[in-house]
């Protein structure tokens, strides 16, 4: 159960940091880097987790609805991230500042941002 979480953790921060981005030269070497790291990292939870569950009698339908939920997260995280650069606001100005590393510039549209590391 903590593997699982972990993974949905960072699925869910990976696209919080794509959703983030502001600069689209920044924003497609991330979508690469994590497009090319998401292959891998999917096929090895998936082998792994299936292994798992199978030996213990998991369900194919509760593992399938499992590995949907995990393959969610990325999409959620950058729609969320989206929503926070996006909205009007001091407050998701400070939210997207906080949530980024690096140092917020003095327009709103332009934050200096560098890769969310976790």
């Amino acid at each position: 159960m903590a593997f699982i979480f972990g993974v949905a953790s960072h699925n869910l921060l990976e696209g919080l940091t794509l959703g983030l981005q502001t600069d689209m030269s920044a924003a497609t070497s991330l979508f690469s880097g994590i497009l090319l790291h998401g292959f891998l990292l999917s096929s090895a939870v998936t082998m792994a987790l299936m292994r798992v569950w199978f030996e213990s009698g998991l369900s194919h339908f509760r593992s399938v609805i499992s590995l949907g939920i995990l393959v969610t997260l990325r999409p959620v995280g950058g729609l969320v991230g989206l929503v926070i650069v996006g909205a009007p606001g001091f407050i998701a100005f400070v939210l997207a500042s906080i949530l980024q590393v690096g140092k917020p510039s003095e327009k709103r549209t332009k934050i200096q941002t560098e890769y969310l590391m976790y």
